[in-house]
């Protein structure tokens, strides 16, 4: 028996799934520039 799901559905889950994993480069590339920033002020500082 298969689920009948609203025709929306499709295009929201790939919305969903772009935006997880803009936000998941987004945050890896934040986390990349602080730890950059912390490790050159203890090298050069």
């Amino acid at each position: 028996m298969r689920l009948a799901l609203p025709r929306w559905t499709g295009p929201l889950a790939v919305k969903a799934a772009v935006f997880i994993t803009v936000m998941c480069c987004a945050l890896a590339a934040l986390l990349g520039v602080l730890v950059h920033v912390s490790v050159t002020d203890q090298t050069v500082g």
